[in-house]
């Protein structure tokens, strides 16, 4: 399961407990999302959708937050070749600050807690995938 799946299913999850989210599905391409009148807030079709709507912009803004955070090291194993370093969510949650993860987990409908969960079991395989040559590539091509 990748991060956009493990997110999604956490938003589903959310939705079946009560929630007034329907389930997510996810598009090979991030298409804005219409907010129709009394339907709820628009429900993200991809990372990068989530980390623009919590304010991060993409994942190479999170990369950038966390490595200025205090774990460059982590960073820097996710884009180079080779093992990738493990991550603590204690760590995450200091790299992010408790205020960005707030917003975060606000924005999505998920616990910071369980965005937490995530982002350790997920981000660092995330992101080496998204950098195989040492820079991360977004869709359509960019490369930072």
């Amino acid at each position: 399961m990748n991060i956009f799946e493990a997110i999604t299913a956490a938003l589903n999850q959310a939705g079946q407990q009560g929630q007034q989210q329907p389930p997510v599905q996810r598009q090979s391409a991030p298409q804005p999302q219409a907010n129709q009148a009394g339907s709820g807030p628009a429900i993200p079709t991809s990372l990068q959708d989530i980390l623009n709507q919590a304010g991060f912009g993409n994942l190479t803004v999170i990369v950038d937050k966390l490595s200025k955070g205090g774990l460059e090291e982590h960073v820097k194993s996710w884009l180079g070749q080779g093992e990738n370093l493990p991550v603590e969510k204690e760590d995450l949650r200091h790299a992010l600050g408790d205020q960005d993860l707030q917003r975060f987990a606000q924005k999505v409908g998920i616990p910071p807690a369980k965005i937490l969960d995530i982002l350790q079991k997920n981000l660092p395989e995330t992101v080496d995938k998204a950098s195989p040559s040492g820079q991360i590539v977004h869709p359509y091509g960019q490369t930072h």
